[in-house]
């Protein structure tokens, strides 16, 4: 949620966001820098492809989804093909573990508190927003808590807050599935008409 003091800034649309990184997130991303840190490739830019794919397990599967989106996936539970098919897409990417662990550092310091004139005081930060704000979030979404977008929402004043009903948490927020999308299409689309 930062930039949003720009004076530019006419109106927001949140996805799945948090005002501050929260201490279940941080501890997400300090477990998946452990797993890439922990092959001596990292500092080269290229880990071995088990280091990508316990990091998968952690972030495609575990953190990424929820107990229901698998099931809906998987009616048999078949977790090992969803293992599989996290892990195959993540070595496709041929990401660079660097660019993860720099950005998860950035990712937990996150805190629109530390904004220039609000003294740390997140709350406070969103306080002062005063653009019409929709904040969209989805149930079960391990990896940025729904409790925290609505923690958010509830502190901005011209803030909206819907949930995004959807069985898959995190992913919820990308096209994941069609009726996702759909509905936040329509719900942005609804938001920004009435601006």
């Amino acid at each position: 949620m930062g930039g949003i003091s720009s004076p530019r800034v006419q109106s927001v649309v949140a996805i799945t966001p948090m005002a501050r990184s929260t201490a279940w997130s941080r501890s997400i991303n300090a477990v998946s820098r452990q797993l890439l840190v922990s092959d001596r490739g990292w500092t080269g830019g290229a880990v071995d492809a088990k280091t990508w794919h316990g990091w998968a397990a952690l972030m495609s599967v575990i953190a990424g989804r929820t107990p229901d989106s698998i099931s809906a996936e998987f009616p048999t539970d078949d977790a090992d093909t969803l293992l599989k098919q996290e892990q195959a897409s993540v070595l496709e990417r041929n990401l660079d573990p660097r660019d993860w662990i720099w950005q998860t550092h950035a990712y937990d310091g996150h805190d629109v508190g530390q904004t220039p004139g609000h003294d740390g005081g997140t709350a406070k930060a969103l306080s002062t927003i005063d653009v019409p704000v929709l904040v969209l979030a989805a149930p079960g979404d391990l990896y940025n808590p729904e409790a925290a977008a609505r923690w958010a929402a509830e502190q901005i004043p011209a803030a909206e807050y819907l949930e995004i009903p959807s069985v898959h948490g995190h992913q919820a927020g990308a096209s994941r599935s069609d009726r996702d999308v759909e509905f936040m299409n329509r719900e942005v689309s609804r938001f920004l008409a009435a601006l």
